[in-house]
């Protein structure tokens, strides 16, 4: 016998039937039932086995198996679950230091930006108020621009109607002087 159940209590199902397969008792079949389960089986059976069919050529009764079994599923479900949890509480742990350092990340670039983005208005503002003043400079100096250029006008204006006079009187004396140079000419010719 195993050391299993030689230690343990005598299972209602050992010896008999159960030892002529080779099987010392009913946990033990429980976990060749529940480990054959796992594995994929090599040959399609025939025909479906009915439950009449499994206690005729089964060494121990559906119930029992399936008492096993859930109990088997159950402990090793327990254990897959703790470890399974563990791991899980560890990734979502990472994911949640993960996902607060992004949010840090996310303030922070939200700071900066608001930061930057309320600098940039700062200049825009100064820049504005800048070209305000020089296009004001610029627009008084094209009122002085424009009235020196009308004074200028006016002057070249002035200056030509004092030169076409000047420039009149000046071919009146010539005229003149022509007319008694020809008037002399004739008296002495």
């Amino acid at each position: 016998m195993s050391d299993r159940a030689s230690s343990g209590p005598a299972s209602p199902n050992s010896g008999g039937k159960g030892e002529a397969f080779g099987m010392k008792d009913a946990d033990e079949a429980v976990y060749s039932f529940a480990g054959s389960a796992r594995t994929t089986p090599r040959h399609a059976p025939l025909s479906p086995q009915t439950p009449e069919q499994y206690t005729f050529f089964s060494p121990i009764s559906p119930s029992t198996v399936a008492t096993g079994s859930l109990q088997l599923l159950a402990s090793q479900a327990e254990a897959e679950g703790t470890a399974a949890a563990a791991e899980t509480a560890r990734d979502i742990s990472a994911w949640h230091q993960q996902q607060a350092a992004w949010e840090r990340q996310t303030r922070l670039h939200d700071e900066q930006q608001a930061e930057l983005l309320s600098e940039q208005w700062r200049l825009v503002r100064e820049q504005t108020g800048s070209v305000a003043q020089e296009l004001g400079a610029i627009k008084e100096q094209l009122r002085e621009l424009k009235a020196d250029s009308r004074q200028a006008v006016a002057e070249v204006e002035r200056f030509l109607q004092d030169s076409e006079a000047k420039l009149a009187e000046e071919r009146a004396a010539r005229q003149g002087l022509a007319d008694s140079v020809e008037l002399r000419v004739q008296g002495i010719a």
